[in-house]
């Protein structure tokens, strides 16, 4: 018995131990449409599912668990937070076709702070700058600087990128103090919001700071009145966010696109010229600028990103054109003095909310064409009326508005504001044709409390879009 003991001990003891780390599972993993929206795990070390190719913003934020993360080839983008707070965390493996790396996504862990590396690269992005050189020239294979990676750089005085490079994230530069030289490729075709605020450059680099492909980064000026150059393709996020001494701005046809907030909280313009050439309107481009009374949109449009005229109270007349142009979500909520818009063929697609409370727009014409108008789309518009062609895709999509069952002068109940209204009315005053009380109360749209040949005739007004 003793002899079996003792070689049981021998055994334990020449046999090496292996610890097993645990591994998440899939089951913790939930993803929608390719992009990883939840994590409900706590293995140290994770492997991310083939079928993600974005990692959403906070997924794994504050997770004191992970220590190590393999990204497949399939992941491209990693959203703002997504990581930050993981503080065990100390590898990240894989990732080669990550091009989007989001504000904050690693902050607080080993990984970035810890790491010894000159250019902390993941994927074709670089995260970190550790390195003290005054002048620095970014390596070959980089597509995209990621947010904040050259963060207070003081000993930064000099910085070049080849060809390659296509992407300057938010705040990439912001506050190197010291920055007064930049060679910036052609190839770059996004600068986001701060990427160069603080630095001398910019500081020091005329009225209009225009970098990259054509994109205007800032305004230098002192002007209330400014016409944005022809060298500009691309007006960056932020780019004259707050300056509450612009009153009129002229936009060149050069101009495709509008970034983030590019002129939100531009409390005194009142005068916007939009010209031809101009494809995008970005997320709250024009948020909170109060005074703006009319705006016409460009045919070349494509689309008009969520809240881009939100809180735009002085604004009273739209005309919506554009090539298949989408309105977004929010687009024009809160516009409380509009009270008209007018769209024109092109206009495909009204989104959630897009006129959310416009608690004065009485008359919207839509365009036969349209063919999804979303039934939130003009949600707590107490007032309005809508116009569409009998039997067109327009029609057919405000029959699905929620809203319509309300709409003033829709005397025969079709959920559409046609010339036939106008013929009910004109019918049933001659005793022609009876009307349901729902048809008077909807037929009564001068709200005089009676129905009378005035209403038919404003009916003809609103479809000629003489009111």
């Amino acid at each position: 018995m003793k002899r079996l003991l003792t070689l049981i001990l021998i055994f334990l003891l020449i046999v090496p131990v292996f610890c097993v780390t645990a591994a998440a599972a899939s089951a913790d993993f939930t993803v929608e449409d390719g992009v990883l929206i939840a994590y409900s795990g706590d293995a140290a070390d994770i492997t991310i599912p083939s079928e993600v190719y974005r990692i959403a913003d906070g997924v794994f934020e504050n997770n004191t668990a992970i220590k190590s993360v393999t990204v497949p080839s399939s992941v491209t983008e990693i959203g703002d937070r997504a990581f930050s707070g993981c503080s065990s965390l100390s590898s990240v493996k894989g990732g080669e076709q990550v091009y989007t790396i989001g504000v904050f996504a690693f902050d607080g862990t080993p990984y970035l702070t810890l790491s010894q590396d000159e250019f902390l690269t993941l994927g074709k992005a670089l995260l970190w700058y550790n390195g003290d050189e005054s002048e620095v020239t970014l390596p070959d294979g980089i597509a995209a600087i990621a947010p904040y990676a050259f963060l207070r750089c003081q000993t930064l005085r000099s910085f070049s990128a080849n060809s390659g490079l296509s992407v300057i994230g938010e705040g990439a530069f912001y506050e190197c103090t010291h920055l007064s030289s930049l060679s910036i490729p052609q190839s770059v075709k996004f600068i986001d919001a701060y990427a160069f605020s603080g630095t001398p450059y910019q500081a020091q680099a005329g009225e209009y700071v225009i970098l990259g492909d054509g994109i205007l980064i800032a305004y230098n000026g002192i002007s209330s009145e400014v016409s944005v150059p022809h060298l500009a393709r691309v007006i960056a996020p932020r780019a004259f966010y707050e300056n509450t001494q612009l009153t009129s701005v002229k936009i060149p046809s050069s101009v495709y696109s509008i970034g983030k907030q590019a002129f939100a909280q531009c409390t005194s313009l009142s005068s916007l010229s939009l010209s031809a050439g101009l494809v995008h309107i970005g997320e709250e481009a024009f948020l909170n600028c109060k005074k703006l009374k009319e705006l016409s949109l460009p045919q070349t449009l494509s689309l008009v990103d969520k809240g881009a005229f939100l809180n735009c109270t002085g604004l009273e007349e739209l005309s919506l054109c554009g090539k298949s142009l989408a309105v977004s979500y929010g687009s024009f909520a809160y516009c409380t003095s509009l009270r008209v818009v007018l769209m024109s063929a092109d206009v495909a697609s009204i989104y959630d909310k897009a006129f959310d409370k416009c608690q004065s727009l009485k008359a919207v014409s839509v365009s036969d064409e349209t063919v999804k108008i979303s039934a939130s789309a003009f949600e707590e518009c107490p007032l309005f009326t809508l116009s569409a062609s009998k039997n067109s895709f327009a029609a057919s999509a405000l029959s699905r508005v929620s809203s319509l069952d309300s709409v003033k002068g829709d005397s025969d109940r079709d959920h559409v504001l046609s010339v036939l209204d106008a013929t009910t009315i004109q019918k049933y005053m001659a005793s022609l044709k009876p009307l349901t009380d729902e048809g008077k109360a909807a037929a009564d749209i001068d709200y005089d409390g009676y129905v009378t040949v005035m209403d038919a005739t404003r009916i003809q007004k609103i479809l000629a879009h003489m009111v």
